[in-house]
């Protein structure tokens, strides 16, 4: 449907200074302005060792007083409108103060989709919006969320506060890691203490991972993940990701799509069995994008898949349990011998690794056990050995200085998700939120950008203009004008950190401050 129709599907026009297809302003004007942090962690500008800057830029915006409002949804037809509005209909206790208005959007893609969000209300505090919902009773199936103006991109120029890191390979003597607590592949632990352990210069947080246990093991990277050249979690279909390797210089590649290296079971007869995941649970894959079962190919974004036939290793840096029941089989490997099976869990040491079975390919590691036929297995083989490290990310923001714009085969299909996914999206794609990017200049220079968002505390007082953050597409440009030719999104939200040696730099958007993390990417001097 097209963006003029859905607006008169609806019967009302766009919401005065809020609304637009278009990403606000470009972000160049910060990069050349810095200033103190109030924290008091360290300066603008700042040099942490030769070829390594830190830099903080602020824009203080025009944005005006935050507004609050309720917002509706997504809607993408108009059976979505209807919904809406229905919902709309629901809440209105003064229609002629708190009437629906809408937002026009363009989800960006390789088919670019028009859509809207409908918006009900405007209220001075987040606290007056919530003392609304309190006394009114939504319909069965609406659920309004509380939003905010300073949350969406606009003609005005919003605060905005930047940390950007930039390496000088051919200055900086040190090393950039991927690093977890105790070297293990799950459990969370805060970017700063690992850069307090590993005696770093500076850390950001990296990429996404699992949070719940509903989800999978909390901590697994949902992704992609190398710590010094062993793969510690397989590949994404179609993720983007970013490959880190310290020879003589730091050198980092982005890559937009899974590598062609893929994990593999070698017989001494020539045989191969294909692995589908490493260090995770059999049937939970978050973020989708199974290697090899078709019917979950396709990324979908902080959604969990259920594949019902697999075989995930388990390795000895995984430093997880698995119950060894339900229709699972397990079988100790050890390179170049036979596989024996396995009655109870437990964790391999050294070298060992855990198959595991589910579904229809137990007799293949069945068959294998019982010919006594020994063994490899192949994990791939990762830029130069001990030194490589790898993450997840996505989406991809920039390729050869051109903003890429394939968020519908990176992990947002937007226009075939059901509702409540496409909400999600919306919210992830074309609102503003705290973001964490990495990016390479043509020159090779790598670039951590960390933007803070989400940084508003008017529930107990009056409305202040918001810092909330960029949207993907700002995101994209600030990279740009940073001078990054390739950039990628990493995780953000709660988890987007700067920290340098003496404390944090940047201003965590959680309540509880800095959040501990799955991987964090970590600055360590040379020795």
């Amino acid at each position: 449907m097209k963006r003029g129709a859905l607006r008169a599907a609806v019967g009302l026009v766009l919401a005065a200074g809020l609304g637009g297809s278009v990403a606000g302003p470009a972000l160049a004007a910060v990069a050349a302005r810095g200033m103190a942090d109030p924290a008091g962690a360290a300066p603008a500008g700042t040099e942490l060792a030769p070829g390594l800057q830190y830099r903080r830029a602020d824009r203080a915006g025009s944005g005006g007083p935050t507004s609050w409002f309720l917002s509706l949804g997504v809607a993408r037809n108009p059976a979505e409108v209807a919904h809406a509005m229905a919902c709309a209909k629901s809440l209105q206790g003064r229609p002629e103060t708190l009437a629906p208005d809408t937002l026009a959007f363009l989800f960006p893609g390789t088919r670019p989709v028009d859509y809207a969000e409908l918006i009900f209300g405007r209220f001075p505090t987040r606290a007056a919006a919530q003392a609304f919902l309190d006394q009114h009773r939504a319909a069965v199936g609406c659920t309004p969320r509380i939003s905010a103006s300073g949350l969406y991109p606009s003609g005005t120029a919003e605060p905005l506060v930047v940390h950007v890191l930039e390496i000088d390979p051919a200055r900086f003597g040190g090393r950039l890691v991927v690093a977890r607590g105790d070297g293990k592949a799950s459990g969370r632990t805060k970017p700063s203490t690992l850069l307090q352990d590993l005696k770093g210069l500076a850390a950001t947080n990296g990429g996404f991972f699992v949070m719940e246990p509903g989800d999978g093991v909390v901590g697994e990277s949902t992704g992609i993940s190398v710590l010094a050249g062993r793969l510690q979690s397989e590949p994404t279909r179609g993720r983007p990701w970013a490959m880190i390797e310290n020879g003589r210089q730091i050198r980092v590649t982005l890559h937009d799509r899974e590598p062609v290296q893929l994990p593999m079971l070698r017989t001494a007869g020539g045989a191969e069995i294909r692995l589908d995941g490493i260090n995770r649970l059999p049937g939970l894959l978050r973020n989708c994008g199974t290697l090899h079962d078709t019917a979950f190919a396709k990324a979908v974004h902080d959604q969990t898949c259920n594949p019902h036939s697999e075989i995930v290793a388990i390795t000895s840096e995984g430093g997880m349990a698995v119950e060894i029941a339900g229709g699972r089989e397990a079988y100790r490997f050890q390179p170049n011998s036979p596989l024996l099976r396995m009655n109870h869990w437990s964790a391999p040491r050294g070298d060992e690794t855990i198959l595991i079975a589910t579904g229809q390919r137990r007799a293949e590691l069945s068959a294998l056990a019982d010919s006594h036929k020994a063994a490899t297995l192949s994990l791939g083989s990762f830029g130069n050995g001990g030194q490589t490290y790898a993450l997840n990310g996505g989406p991809m923001l920039l390729s050869a200085g051109n903003v890429v714009q394939r968020h519908d085969l990176q992990g947002w299909p937007f226009a075939e998700s059901p509702l409540d996914q496409a909400n999600a999206m919306h919210r992830f794609i074309s609102l503003r939120a705290p973001r964490t990017a990495l990016g390479v200049t043509a020159s090779g220079r790598i670039l951590l950008v960390v933007v803070d968002g989400w940084r508003y505390w008017d529930d107990k007082g009056p409305a202040v203009a918001m810092n909330g953050g960029a949207t993907i597409a700002e995101l994209a440009t600030l990279m740009r004008d940073l001078g990054a030719r390739d950039a990628i999104n990493l995780d953000g939200g709660g988890s987007s950190v700067m920290a340098l040696k003496d404390g944090l730099v940047s201003h965590p958007s959680d309540r509880d401050g800095e959040r501990a993390v799955g991987d964090s990417l970590v600055l360590v001097p040379a020795p």
